[in-house]
Parts: structure tokens; C-alpha cells; sequence
């Protein structure tokens, strides 16, 4: 199976946390799209004339969307596959979501609920590294 964040997840994997994996990757796919529909924006106003206008905003939203997606694509896959790096990763994206009240909020304290020592699963359990 083909997972949307890069490489491969093998059949006899177990997939693991598939509620954080989801949010995760909605996260992931909604900052993508923010990303491309800046980037048709600034195009569209570059070819409209607005030099100076279509890249400053351009590269402001690949400075703080393409971070954020990364970050978000990363801690699905290690949420996935029940990593210890995903956990954290998806901790520290969680509590910075606690910052963007009021969706922000209840996602990020879904993500902390989710990586709680009741909810998660880690890989090693099921026979991973």
C-alpha cells in the first residue's frame, strides 16, 4: 500500500492510530491545497502585471504552509506505523494548534488526546521498530 506522505507501507504492517492518521493527513491535504491556490493566485496576478505583488505572498505562504504540511504529513505516516517519532511530532504540532482558537484549539487538543498513553499505538507492540 502507497502511503500519500512518501514510501511505502508493506501489507503485513499493522496500521496503527487511524483516527491521528486521518486528521493528520486532512491537515496535510488542507494546507496543499492552501498552497496551490497561492500559488495560482500569485501566477495569475504575475501574468496580470503585479510583479512585485505575486511573489513576496507567494513566498511568505511556502515559508509558513509548506512547513506545516511537512510536518503534518511526517507525523501521519509515524502515526501510522506507531512510531515513537510520530508520537512526538504529532505532541508538539498539537500543542501548537492549541494557540488557533477556536478550530485550532479542538484540533490540537483531539491530536493530544489521541497520543495519550491510553490511545496510542505503538509499533512495538504489533511487532515494529
Amino acid at each position: 500500500m502507497n502511503d500519500s506522505v512518501g514510501g511505502n507501507i508493506s501489507a503485513n504492517q499493522p496500521r496503527l492510530n487511524d483516527g491521528l492518521y486521518r486528521a493528520h493527513r486532512a491537515l496535510f491535504v488542507l494546507y496543499a491545497l492552501l498552497l496551490s491556490l497561492m500559488l495560482l493566485a500569485c501566477g495569475w496576478a504575475v501574468m496580470d502585471g503585479a510583479s512585485g505583488f505575486g511573489l513576496f505572498p507567494l513566498a511568505m505562504g511556502l515559508m509558513i504552509f509548506g512547513p506545516i504540511a511537512t510536518a503534518h504529513g511526517f507525523a501521519a505516516r509515524g502515526a501510522r506505523l506507531g512510531k515513537p517519532w510520530g508520537r512526538t511530532l504529532s505532541r508538539v504540532v498539537g500543542v501548537l494548534l492549541l494557540f488557533g482558537f477556536p478550530v485550532g484549539t479542538l484540533i490540537g487538543i483531539y491530536i493530544l488526546i489521541q497520543t495519550g498513553s491510553n490511545r496510542w499505538h505503538g509499533g512495538e507492540e504489533h511487532g515494529g521498530t
